[in-house]
Parts: C-alpha cells; sequence; structure tokens
C-alpha cells in the first residue's frame, strides 16, 4: 500500500513538473506587447476612476456643504471630473489650516 501511494505520489510529481517545464517554455515563446498591455491597464483605471467619483460625488458634495456652508461655494453644482477635483476643496482647507 505505501509504496504503491508513493510511486502514485512519484508520478504526480514528475507529471506536474513536466507541465510546469512545458508552460514555461510557451510563455518564453510568447511575445508580451507592453504598449498595449499599458493601454489597457490605463483605460481600466480610468473606468475606475469614473465609476469611484460617480458614486462618490453625492457623498462629498453633502460632506462640503456641511463643513464649508453655501457662502462661498455652491456644492449643489459640484460636479468633479476627476480625483483631483473630487478632493481638491479637502486639499484648500487643510493648506488654509496650514498658514
Amino acid at each position: 500500500m505505501n509504496k504503491a501511494l508513493a510511486i502514485f505520489l512519484s508520478v504526480c510529481c514528475l507529471l506536474s513538473l513536466g507541465l510546469s517545464i512545458n508552460n514555461s517554455i510557451r510563455v518564453k515563446e510568447e511575445k508580451i506587447d507592453y504598449d498595449k498591455l499599458s493601454e489597457v491597464v490605463i483605460t481600466k483605471m480610468k473606468e475606475r476612476e469614473t465609476e469611484y467619483i460617480q458614486k462618490m460625488t453625492p457623498k462629498f458634495r453633502q460632506i462640503y456643504t456641511d463643513m464649508f456652508g453655501t457662502e462661498d461655494r455652491n456644492y449643489e453644482e459640484f460636479n468633479p471630473q476627476n480625483l483631483h477635483e473630487l478632493f481638491e476643496p479637502m486639499f484648500e482647507l487643510i493648506e488654509a489650516l496650514g498658514q
């Protein structure tokens, strides 16, 4: 029983070793287009940023209205297009506190 199990496990190890060697050879043969990969990553990140901004804008509108009021700026019309614009009023507050 132990001998059969040892033989079976040895065969499994050899098969997995052969499969991993085969896969590593195939990966080396395929060329990776890093420009295309970079383009895909940037596109996906922009999509995620847009989704995040759309989701968080109403919450930040309420936060900024509660914190700053509506005297200086009407936050009901607050419509950021990127993360910098979303956090810009917060950055302005932090800068003003530092002065």
